[in-house]
This record gives C-alpha cells, sequence and structure tokens, in this order.
C-alpha cells in the first residue's frame, strides 16, 4: 500500500472527514486529497503529526507493506526480539566453552531467547486484542458538559485518541452547553460525529427549543430523568 492509500484506509477507520483530519492536522482540505490521492508526500513534520494521530509507527506507515504497526506491538517487537538476541549471543558464547556444565547453561540459554521471542510475540496479540479480551469488564468515558464550538472542536480533536489511548468501550458525553446555553440538533449530531455514544443533558435541555421533536427520535440523549413523564424524550435507556 501507498502513504496515500495508508492515509486513506486510517481516515475511513477512524470516521474522520477530510475536513476533519485536514483540522486535526492544521492544513487544508485539499493538501489530504493531495496525500491521499498519492500527487504529493507531506513533509516530515506532518508525516510525523500523522503517525501520533493514529498511533502508528513511522516505518509502517511510510515502507510499502500493507500492515501498519502500532507503537505498542512496536515495542513489543523490540522486546521480543532483543530477548531472542541476547538468548542466542549467550548461548552460543557458552557452547564454545569446554565444559560441560557450559555447554548445558548454553542450551538452557537458547532456549531462554526462544522463549523470550514467543513472550515477546504473545504480547504482541494481547496489544491488538487486549480491547476484545477484558471479559466481563467495561471502561466507559465520561466527559463533562462540552461548552461552544470551541468546546466540539476539541472534542473532534482528542475524543477518538483518548478512547483508544484507555481502551474506552462506551463514551458519554454531557452536552447541555454546546450552544452555550441548550444544545441544538446539528451540535448533537457533532458530537456523535466526534465519537460519543451517549449524550447526556442537564437543567439547560430545552433552552434550545429545537431540541425538543431531536429527542423523540434520538434516544441515546438523554434529558435529566426528574422531570415531568410528558416532556420530550427519555431521562434513562439499556
Amino acid at each position: 500500500m501507498t502513504f496515500g492509500e495508508k492515509l486513506k484506509a486510517l481516515r475511513v477507520k477512524e470516521e474522520y472527514s477530510q475536513e476533519q483530519l485536514a483540522a486535526l492536522l492544521h492544513v487544508s482540505r485539499q493538501a489530504v486529497t493531495k496525500w491521499e490521492s498519492n500527487a504529493g508526500m507531506p513533509d516530515i513534520e506532518n508525516i510525523k503529526a500523522v503517525a501520533d494521530l493514529f498511533d502508528v509507527t513511522l516505518d509502517s506507515l511510510l515502507r510499502e507493506e500493507e500492515e501498519l504497526e502500532t507503537t505498542d506491538e512496536s515495542r513489543c517487537w523490540n522486546i521480543s526480539l532483543a530477548c531472542a538476541a541476547i538468548g542466542f549471543v549467550i548461548g552460543f558464547l557458552l557452547r564454545e566453552m569446554d565444559v560441560g556444565s557450559s555447554r548445558m547453561i548454553g542450551m538452557c540459554t537458547l532456549g531462554a531467547g526462544l522463549v523470550g521471542w514467543s513472550a515477546g510475540r504473545c504480547t504482541i496479540s494481547r496489544c491488538s486484542c487486549a480491547k476484545q479480551t477484558r471479559g466481563d469488564r467495561m471502561k466507559i468515558l465520561t466527559i463533562g458538559d462540552v461548552v461552544g464550538e470551541a468546546g466540539i472542536d476539541t472534542l473532534h480533536g482528542l475524543l477518538r485518541r483518548v478512547k483508544r489511548e484507555h481502551g474506552a468501550d462506551f463514551v458519554i458525553v454531557n452536552g447541555e452547553n454546546a450552544a452555550g446555553r441548550g444544545v441544538t440538533p446539528k451540535q448533537a449530531d457533532d458530537i456523535f460525529a466526534a465519537g460519543a455514544d451517549v449524550v447526556t443533558l442537564g437543567n439547560h435541555a430545552f433552552s434550545k427549543q429545537q431540541i425538543a421533536p431531536y429527542l423523540d427520535e434520538h434516544p441515546d440523549v438523554l434529558r435529566p430523568a426528574n422531570l415531568a413523564p410528558q416532556s420530550p424524550g427519555q431521562g434513562w435507556g439499556i
């Protein structure tokens, strides 16, 4: 895969539009289009920014191979290869010594090197699958009071990365002041687009009247549960 193909695949995987990715990288949408179409390459600082944003290594981002490697996987490989190298070097050195016990130690060390490599490889699998193998544990990320358009922009810039870094399974965002006071349907959509699973409201829930019919159509936007039963929307959900 080319750099452009990898960049597009990463962007689509994280559900970013070209405009959103451009904003996160502080470049124009035209620049992102150019990179993804292989009509040009970003400079080294922008390549580093892409690697940091999507948590992949520079090497896997730039080389021609298809597979992308996360920074965690890279560390695991380094550890496993170091264990194997140390084990093999010590093992071969001891095998050359003319003492019976040394030969045995050498063989054991060779075995330890192989075990070290295998352990590192298993760790890579754990890095890749940690989110799916936590059993009955669930990580919930809650974010309080996103205020104004600046708050929504910050959410778009940070939420997916924080969610990925901490392995969050579910994200709850309080959005009742996304309009400064209250929230509009468009702003609620923007919060979901940033990566929220549920948007909660508070005492400013109906400061923007246009939100009322939206609440009836979107059970994942929750008003306070202690309002009158005839109030639009619902105060809880499963």
